[in-house]
């Protein structure tokens, strides 16, 4: 260590004084805004930019003798120009041009702008009228170690008119990623989404590819589609003075829609499962579909927002803007991934209308195609099973055990007997290796525990294996069982017809008829008489009536009457979030459907947002469930400064024996001054579910009063903040009757500010005391605390830049297993070798890819439904420091400073269970036992001369650790490196590079303890550049690497690592680029080379002599037509030659 610091350093100090001595005279300018250069004419040719970088793009104008920058990352650059003896800007002349011509010459001076910094845009197709922007690219690669193996990605984006009344627009992506984009921000980026649409603005439109189908105006069919299709919609007008609307479509649809609730945990934030409609435990969300709900009120997607969303896991997150407690209400809206059949989407709509009357009609059908399963085929059996289930699907039950050949690759299993302690006998599954016996692939469901006969066993196999246990007394003891529950064609459709009249300028009446079919299983014929079923509604609605008595007022009205079928069924959810619990009433606790009788009268008086009264009864029937009132009475008032909002709700409901009532109360009153705004809030909400036989309460939906105090300033200011205390008291049904079960306490408060657009300031605090009052209660005691911080500043004119995000919150950890699935060669991440040559993959022999040709096998995370609780810890800091160039022009410590600039980025996620306060708030050095999850990574260099192209140096550190928790264990892993680099331009053709790195990898696991070690290593890497010319380069290196495992005093591997270098490059504009390297690479190894350390000391190369080189050769073939082809070599001591080509032509348009 200290011979490489010496060499280092000495060649720091010569290289200096060698710098030194060379200047050159050049103009510093600023890159903010188009400076001139100078009084006399410059020659445009002469202009080159010397420092910081010469490839900087710039835009000369003749005219007025300025030069400007477009996007430059610095602040001010060095620019060298030659002029000529005069001024070509000046005017001379005896006659003016006005007395020829006033627009003859010279209206626009020639704009001189760099080949290289701004070049003129190629395209395979060029379109006049039409803008694009995008790719193609068609790929192959094969090698003698891998497949031939075809790749393509397209990105095309277009916008612009076909012809005069025809416009375009379309986004065409494909980049082959099996997997969907991440739910953190509101709008959602797909990786692969086919868009085109035609459409002239007044009369048509026509859209294909990846559509959303959506409803339009009706009282019963709602639905929001995610689909590949086309839809036409066109406008026109009709006699009678009618304007009309039709639209009709047809697709294959992409998910199924769903909507479940999620229980929640008093103060944690998530992440929360979202499972199928049918209890389904994994399921994938289809991106951008999903609409949550806290206590009846949608959230809003994003980081910045209300919550996070995982789509190919199914998890939701919440932020610190939402508290979620033990009665937090959270339900999900969605589509799923639904790959079972192909399923097919028809819709149709017309509407038309003129100043009186109005039509509308709206078809839409979804069915899936029997005969066209996606991922598995239905046997003859299968199918008379499916035809006997009718409409009770858990009948539709059968085993899935297909015989294969043997497979080394595939968890097989071998059929032998077992008996349980009574001497019954059973046929059994039994996981084997053996090529003789393992012909079997059995496929396992989990059907809860004390149903099934086989348990998860804990391996370190490549897949899930499952292990028979014998019953005892007759009673099975495991949650898994060889069978599965199949998978029906179903069909769901609905046509509806509506009318209206507009009987004078404020009243109309409205009719709408709907006919719905829901077969639940197309292949069965029995119970299809609850199949179809009818729905209509008639009302009457007042808009705008002026209110004699109440000049300032406005008078909405509405009444109607709505009747459902028993067998009546909607495509999606139709009425709000809530609409079955305002009731007390849940369908799943009933396994017969009811005709519905739903009456509706209700007005509302309003002046303004501040001033109105509105009430509204509601009279619904339905059977047995549901046979009651609702009332709603909405009250605000403003009177001066003071401000009264009030809401109130009353509803009875008879269910048979038992009998529901409900009162709610929100009151809200404020004094808004200039200033402050100083308020009171009450709510109460009395649920109770009575037994009318006993009186006794049965259940409670919410029993709760709550009273606020809060203290905030106008939303209007630059800065803004408030503070809310919250007080409630939550009662509970036990033994049959309600009893003060809890008392919780919650302050919340908020400040954001904004100083001159250079500071931003968000602080968010909450924190929630939840104490138990019923002894004999199972819950206990709580305290959440949440906090969130958002600061950008900018200091000195930027020279300091500085991000905070700091967040506080309850969360948990999900225990997580992983398997490793064959991808072709090139698109994976890992490798597998066979350490102990059994031919069978375990989980030990699959190591991180360090060579192309070995990336075949990706590392897929197969999440559980075991959490973890934990408290979570968020921090990303990011720093710049850039002290401006001109300052190398002055003198004193400016000048010092201006070779300086440090850029750090420091991010922390930390998921604990140590309560302690402290450790929660900075958890960087948190005992590893109490520890769930943990991943840190720091990157940090400070530069000297950064900008200047002769001389300049850099010391950084780079820091990445990650600590997950798995179904057996933790696994950890960290990678540390200390960097140290110093580049020299000897001349203009000669180049030193010095590397000098420090490092360490360290790897940890609970169950995979063959992967546990610490390699500390030292490497020294100087390197040469020769460039006798523009086009060509030639690059000598050498390196050196010193590594060895020191996880344990006995560990005794090490190798030591020689490489020689050899590289060019040829390179001709932007036509042709050509690079060639060559390594040789001598390894004296200590140890075990078929070994997790081995691999890491080895770098996946072989002890011995290693040979590896490539050829990289980029051409234009023509305009906008770029031909790419790579080939790479290696040759380790005792291994054959592995060779690996790829050739790419892509499209620019």
């Amino acid at each position: 260590m200290q011979r490489w610091s010496l060499v280092l350093l000495l060649t720091l100090i010569g290289s200096a004084l060698a710098a030194q001595s060379i200047s050159e005279a050049c103009k510093w300018v600023k890159t903010d805004s188009p400076q001139i250069l100078d009084s006399l004419t410059v020659f445009p040719e002469s202009i080159r930019i010397s420092e910081p970088d010469s490839s900087q793009a710039f835009r000369f104008d003749l005219n007025t003798n300025t030069i400007s920058f477009q996007n430059s990352p610095f602040d001010s650059v060095r620019v060298c120009y030659r002029t000529l003896p005069f001024d070509l800007h000046s005017t001379k002349a005896k006659k003016t041009l006005d007395i020829y011509d006033s627009t003859a010459l010279f209206k626009d001076a020639v704009l001189y702008q760099q080949a290289l910094a701004i070049p003129k845009r190629e395209e395979v197709i060029s379109t006049e009228n039409i803008y694009k922007t995008g790719s193609i690219s068609r790929g192959v690669s094969f090698g003698n170690r891998q497949d031939v193996f075809v790749n393509s990605t397209l990105n095309l984006q277009m916008e612009g008119q076909l012809t005069e009344n025809v416009n375009l627009r379309a986004v065409i992506t494909d980049r082959n990623v099996p997997f969907q984009p991440e739910g953190n921000t509101q709008q959602i980026q797909d990786f692969d989404n086919v868009f085109i649409e035609l459409f002239n603005e007044d009369k048509w439109r026509l859209k294909g590819g990846d559509v959303v189908l959506q409803n339009g105006e009706s009282n019963f069919l709602r639905y929001y589609k995610n689909v590949q299709g086309a839809q036409f919609t066109t406008k026109y007008k009709m006699a009678g003075g009618f304007e009309a609307e039709t639209t009709v479509a047809g697709s294959v649809a992409k998910g199924r829609f769903a909507s479940v609730s999620i229980d929640p945990i008093e103060g944690v934030l998530g992440p929360y499962r979202v499972k199928g409609p049918n209890n389904e435990r994994f399921i994938i969300i289809l991106a951008g579909s999903e609409k949550v709900f806290i206590d009846g009120q949608q959230m809003t997607r994003g980081f910045d927002n209300d919550y996070v969303i995982d789509y190919n896991l199914g998890e939701i997150t919440f932020t610190n803007e939402v508290l979620i407690t033990k009665f937090t209400r959270i339900r999900v809206d969605y589509e799923f991934s639904d790959q079972n059949y192909s399923r097919s989407i028809i819709q149709a709509s017309h509407y038309q209308r003129n100043d009186k009357l109005n039509f509308a009609f709206n078809y839409y059908n979804e069915k899936d195609n029997r005969n066209q399963p996606l991922l598995f085929d239905l046997s003859d059996e299968e199918k008379v099973i499916l035809a006997n289930a009718g409409d009770d699907l858990d009948n539709a039950v059968t085993t899935r055990v297909d015989s294969v050949e043997y497979n080394p690759d595939l968890i097989l299993y071998r059929k032998t007997e077992g008996q349980d302690a009574l001497g019954v006998n059973y046929d059994v599954y039994q996981y084997s290796t053996n090529p003789d016996s393992a012909f079997f692939d059995v496929r396992f469901t989990e059907v809860g525990f004390g149903s099934g006969n086989y348990v998860l066993r804990n391996t370190t196999a490549n897949g899930r294996i499952y292990d028979w246990v014998a019953p005892i007394n007759g009673q099975a003891q495991g949650n898994y069982e060889p069978i599965a529950i199949l998978n029906a064609p179903n069909q769901k459709s609905m046509v509806t017809l509506a009318g209206g009249v507009k009987l004078n300028k404020t009243d109309e009446l409205q009719t709408e008829v709907a006919f719905s079919k829901n077969d639940v299983n197309l292949y069965s014929e029995q119970d299809s008489e609850d199949d179809d079923g009818l729905a209509y509604k008639v009302s009457h609605e007042t808009e705008g009536r002026s209110v004699s008595f109440l000049p300032n007022y406005k008078l909405n009205s509405t009444l109607s009457y709505e009747y459902n079928s028993e067998s009546f069924s909607f495509i999606d959810r139709l009425r709000y979030i809530e609409f079955d619990r305002d009731w007390s009433y849940n369908p799943e606790d009933f396994n017969q459907s009811f005709t519905e009788n739903i009456f509706n009268a209700g007005f509302d008086l309003s002046k303004d947002a501040s001033n109105n009264l509105s009430y509204k009864l509601v009279r619904r029937k339905r059977g047995e469930a549901v046979d009651g009132f609702q009332q709603y009475l909405n009250l605000s008032k403003r009177l001066g400064r003071f401000q009264l909002k009030s809401d109130a709700y009353l509803m009875n409901n008879d269910q048979q024996i038992l009998k529901s009532e409900w009162n709610r109360l929100n009151l809200d009153f404020s004094y808004r001054s200039k200033w402050l705004i100083p308020g009171y809030k009450y709510r109460i909400d009395r649920n109770s579910v009575v037994n009318s036989t006993t009186s006794e309460v049965v259940r409670s939906a919410m029993n709760f009063e709550e009273h606020s105090f809060y203290l905030r300033n106008s939303d209007t200011l630059r800065t803004t903040y408030g503070i809310e205390y919250q007080l409630r008291e939550d009662r509970l049904p036990i033994n049959g009757e309600l009893v003060d079960n809890n008392q919780s306490r919650t302050f919340n408060a908020f400040f954001r500010t904004n100083i001159d657009n250079t500071n931003q300031l968000y602080m968010l605090f909450t924190y929630r005391n939840l104490e138990n009052l019923n002894e004999a209660g199972e819950d206990r005691n709580d305290e959440t605390i949440m906090g969130r911080i958002d600061w950008s500043g900018s200091f000195f004119d930027g020279i300091i830049r500085s991000d905070l995000n700091y967040n506080l919150a309850n969360s948990r950890e999900l225990r997580r297993e992983f398997i490793f699935i064959q991808v072709p060669t090139g698109e994976g991440t890992h490798t597998w070798r066979d350490d102990n040559g059994d031919g069978v993959q375990d989980l030990n022999e699959f190591y991180l890819a360090v060579n192309p040709d070995e990336k075949n096998y990706a590392k897929i995370f197969v999440p559980t439904d075991t959490f973890e609780e934990a408290f979570n810890t968020i921090i990303t800091y990011r720093f710049n420091l850039n002290f401006p160039l001109q300052w190398s022009s002055e003198k004193g410590i400016r000048k010092t400073l201006s070779h300086f600039s440090n850029t750090t980025a420091w991010g922390l996620n930390a998921k604990i269970t140590d309560d302690d306060l402290g450790q929660r708030l900075l958890p960087t050095n948190v005992p590893d036992a109490e520890v769930l999850g943990y991943n840190e990574s720091l990157r940090s260099t400070l530069f000297f001369n950064k900008s200047n192209a002769v001389f300049g140096a850099d010391v950084g550190i780079a820091r990445l650790e990650n600590k997950q928790l798995l179904v057996n264990g933790f696994e950890d892993r960290l990678s540390e490196d200390f960097r140290y680099h110093l580049r020299w331009n000897i001349n203009r053709g000669l180049n030193l590079d010095l590397n000098f790195v420090d490092g360490q990898r360290v790897s940890r696991s609970d169950v995979l303890t063959q992967r546990n070690y610490r390699v500390v290593s030292e490497s020294f890497n100087p390197s040469l550049t020769l460039q006798p010319s523009r086009n060509l380069r030639f690059t000598a290196s050498y390196a050196f690497k010193d590594k060895s495992n020191v996880f344990t005093e006995t560990s005794t591997e090490k190798a030591e690592l020689k490489e020689l270098g050899l590289g060019a490059r040829f390179s001709k504009a932007v036509q042709t680029s050509i690079t060639a390297n060559f390594k040789y690479i001598d390894i004296k190894f200590e140890g075990t080379e078929t070994s997790p350390v081995g691999y890491e000391l080895l770098e996946a190369l072989r002890p011995g002599t290693n040979l590896t080189w490539n050829l990289n050769w980029q051409q234009k073939l023509g305009s906008g037509l770029q031909l790419l082809v790579r080939y790479d070599g290696r040759k380790s001591e005792g291994s054959p030659v592995v060779h690996l080509g790829r050739v790419q032509v892509t499209a620019l348009f």
